[in-house]
């Protein structure tokens, strides 16, 4: 059997592209004092897509754990308030005035940085990009 090198394999590529894009947006982020979770967090409840631990973690698909500190900076910071319910899986997460303000600041940002990464391929690339993406990641879902 014949293996082909290292710089042959996909993974490879993969891992470089998202080491270059993990970082370049950390540093967009750093300015703000917020994470790339604290943001994955901010949004998805701003966006209204999820509202507690339990629904952050299966949407953003992190383990409740790691959803509940993220929540806990987050509130620390004074970006989103927890209301406490009966106990802590049914505490609601809304965001506060200063969290949509500094959503609305770093959407631009997200947007922009998105845009200069994407600036090397076509519309058309993009689209097959998107796909191709999803495909593979519905083969781990799979398994």
């Amino acid at each position: 059997m014949q293996y082909s090198n290292l710089n042959q394999q996909i993974g490879f590529w993969l891992g470089r592209l998202n080491a270059q894009i993990h970082n370049g947006f950390e540093q967009c982020l750093n300015p703000y004092d917020i994470t790339i979770p604290e943001w994955n967090v901010m949004r998805c409840v701003h966006d209204r897509q999820a509202d507690s631990v339990t629904t952050l973690a299966k949407f953003i698909q992190i383990d409740k754990a790691a959803i509940s500190r993220t929540v806990e900076k987050l509130a620390q910071k004074q970006h989103i308030l927890v209301i406490p319910g009966k106990d802590r899986r049914s505490q609601q997460i809304f965001i506060t005035q200063q969290g949509k303000e500094l959503t609305t600041t770093l959407l631009e940002i997200t947007y922009n940085f998105q845009q200069q990464i994407l600036s090397v391929l076509t519309p058309e690339e993009i689209y097959q990009f998107e796909i191709i993406l999803k495909k593979m990641l519905s083969v781990n879902a799979r398994n």
